[in-house]
This record gives structure tokens, C-alpha cells and sequence, in this order.
């Protein structure tokens, strides 16, 4: 893979602070979480993270995907502060899998 992407419904309207708080993790150069499997370290989601789109009923994420790892949407919706959504039913879907392109240059 090269690169996903999810969207989430909001089950009424976005946050009102939610652009600010895009904006500033965009804006940044590192993104901390904590990952407790396959054991306990901290990963930067920033670099991982390509675009977010805050829609009028949504939140589109494009997350890049490399041979050292991803961000996870669950890591990232908490960092924005939206963890509380997939806890009360909100549906995260994958809406887009781009793959590597497998051939070799000048093959």
C-alpha cells in the first residue's frame, strides 16, 4: 500500500474548534501517540498524515503508508479530540486503497 483513506460521519455538525485544531496539526511537524502493541513506544502520526478535509457531515483522512509504518484513524481522531466518536457508534470506513505501482523502472 501507499496510501489510505477513511471518513467519518459526525452525527450532527462538526465541532466548532475542530478547524483550528486541523489547522494546528497540519500546521505542525510532530504528532506524538503512544502505541502499546507490538510493544509500549511513541510514534510521530505527523509525518504519516497527508491531508485532513472537514466536510459539512464528515472528516476525510489521507494517511500515507510506508515500509516503517502509518498512523492509525483511531490514533488520529483522538489526537484531534474526537475519540469519543467511534466510542458512541460513529462508522469509521475506508473510502480509497492506493497500492505501490509494482513495476520496475525499465523493465
Amino acid at each position: 500500500m501507499r496510501r489510505v483513506s477513511y471518513r467519518i460521519a459526525f452525527p450532527a455538525e462538526p465541532p466548532n474548534d475542530l478547524p483550528p485544531r486541523v489547522a494546528s496539526f497540519l500546521a505542525s511537524t510532530e504528532a506524538w501517540a503512544e502505541r502499546t502493541r507490538p510493544s509500549p513506544r511513541r510514534i510521530n502520526l505527523r509525518p504519516y498524515v497527508e491531508e485532513l478535509r472537514i466536510l459539512p457531515d464528515s472528516l476525510e483522512m489521507d494517511l500515507i503508508v510506508t515500509p516503517g509504518g502509518t498512523a492509525r484513524p483511531d490514533e488520529l481522531l483522538r489526537l484531534l479530540g474526537l475519540g469519543d466518536l467511534l466510542a458512541s457508534g460513529a462508522v469509521l470506513e475506508r473510502t480509497k486503497l492506493e497500492l505501490r505501482d509494482e513495476k520496475v523502472a525499465g523493465g
